[in-house]
């Protein structure tokens, strides 16, 4: 079993069947397969992440929350006095609100 894959294009599959390794059926319903499910380059554009788990885009991912998270802390500390308390209420029933908590 090879541990690569293999590809095959159409012209193999029609010398398989002169070579009679596959039947004229089998060509017709391997290239409507082909027809129905795209092309292999199209499979991998849409395809999802490959590797799973911890790895670089989702620590990159992860970290720009925290910034974002980070940012927002220090602002509304830096500014809480200055909003009032009508503002103070705006802020943590926007934060809340957004959070999904109410």
């Amino acid at each position: 079993m090879p541990t690569t894959p293999v590809h095959f294009t159409l012209a193999d599959l029609e010398q398989w069947v002169e070579k009679g390794l596959i039947t004229p059926e089998q060509l017709a319903n391997i290239r409507s397969y082909i027809e129905a499910t795209g092309s292999r380059e199209e499979q991998v554009q849409t395809a999802p992440e490959q590797r799973k788990g911890l790895n670089f885009v989702s620590l990159a991912y992860y970290f720009g929350g925290f910034m974002i998270l980070l940012a927002y802390t220090l602002f509304m500390g830096l500014q809480w006095e200055s909003l009032g308390f009508a503002g103070q209420i705006a802020v943590s029933l926007f934060t809340r609100l957004h959070q999904g908590l109410l």
